[in-house]
């Protein structure tokens, strides 16, 4: 399994959104609408991993909708991270895992969008969930055609290009927790996902070649997704930057 992608929920277009990214020197795309979802988005891709800025176009379509991801959009009130997805390419055998572990799953979900070009892509999602996780589990995706049909595919399409501030690779997904020992042990036994360090309250599982960190919440913050960091170059000091309610650690 891999991190496939992160959902950050806009309340602007996602074309404005895309655009407003590229201040941050990142390259963007227009992604499409899920007419069945009444959703739309944009992408920022870092290899086959990515950015997907995830916006409401329809809010009767998406208040109506069984995809628990449109579905926890549509109750949102704020702009932010809000959900990760991890890549599968056996899903209905991680299913039956996830049903072993005692989880409930739901799905799976296809899905389907027209690019920009009208070449329509589809894919299937998976979710599942625990009373006992503090927070919702990362949901799956699985794609059509091998991934390295979909990077030549993306690569040829213009969607994976050179970012002008040179990153190229997500390192860390950064959950606040309060518990986040507790909260990743459950993780990584359900998800079956290898736990690589803990620092006291801090402990990261792997997710393909990215960690994801749950750290311990403090009282001025909120508990969920708190930032994606990425590989830096040249050894510079990171800045966190603040965007759309969401933060980004360049």
């Amino acid at each position: 399994m891999k991190l496939d992608h992160i959902v950050h929920y806009v309340k602007q277009s996602p074309v404005q959104a895309g655009a407003e990214f590229q201040m941050l020197g990142f390259h963007t795309i227009q992604g499409g609408s899920h007419e069945n979802w009444g959703t739309a988005n944009s992408l920022s891709y870092f290899n086959l991993a990515y950015l997907e800025f995830l916006a409401i176009e329809n809010k009767d379509k998406a208040e109506k909708s069984d995809n628990p991801l449109i579905q926890m959009c549509s109750r949102l009130e704020n702009e932010g991270l809000c959900q990760m997805a991890i890549r599968t390419s056996e899903m209905d055998d991680l299913a039956e895992k996830l049903k072993g572990a005692g989880l409930t799953v739901t799905g799976p979900f296809s899905g389907s969008r027209t690019r920009a070009d009208g070449t329509e892509i589809s894919w299937r999602m998976l979710f599942a969930e625990h009373p006992e996780s503090e927070l919702p589990l990362p949901f799956f995706i699985e794609w059509s055609g091998s991934d390295e049909e979909r990077k030549e595919d993306l690569i040829r399409s213009g969607a994976i290009a050179p970012h002008p501030n040179g990153i190229n690779t997500i390192r860390e997904v950064i959950y606040l927790s309060e518990n986040p020992v507790r909260l990743a042990n459950q993780w990584s036994k359900w998800l079956q996902l290898e736990k690589t360090e803990t620092h006291g309250e801090e402990v990261k599982i792997q997710v393909g070649e990215a960690d994801v960190s749950f750290r311990k919440l403090e009282h001025h913050q909120e508990k969920g997704i708190y930032a994606v960091s990425f590989y830096q170059k040249n050894n510079r000091e990171p800045r966190e930057k603040t965007w759309h309610g969401g933060t980004y650690i360049l």
